[in-house]
């Protein structure tokens, strides 16, 4: 017996809002404070504030869109009979998630690498 059911997308959609807020949180709100706390040789805090808030954008997007691959592919039948499948899945998701963050934790600091020590202790 085949039942038809559809999904509630309302999952996707949370995780979207979610992701939104977040990002607004710690790139507008947290942002600013950071970027006024730092000592800058070189750009203004406004470059600075505006390259930080697109690298969390970039981690924000690829955040969300691994959850709503994991919700695409947790919600298949086909998963819950193959949970070694889905474990695999899910480990290299994280691995993933993980080297995402370390490469744009990174590309942030590489493009301001000509500040020198920029935080002041």
């Amino acid at each position: 017996m085949q039942i038809n059911e559809k999904k509630s997308p309302l999952n996707y959609l949370i995780t979207i809002a979610l992701g939104a807020v977040l990002w607004i949180i710690t790139a507008i709100f947290y942002g600013g404070y950071f970027s006024e706390s730092l000592m800058l040789s070189v750009s203004t805090p406004e470059e600075f504030l505006a390259n930080f808030r697109i690298y969390l954008g970039i981690a924000a997007v690829v955040g969300v869109v691994n959850c709503l691959f994991w919700y695409y592919y947790g919600g298949k039948e086909s998963t819950a009979g193959n949970l070694g499948k889905a474990k695999k899945v899910w480990r290299s998701s994280f691995v993933t998630l993980i080297i995402a963050s370390v490469g744009i934790l990174f590309g942030l600091i590489y493009k301001n690498l000509s500040e020198g020590s920029i935080f002041n202790f």
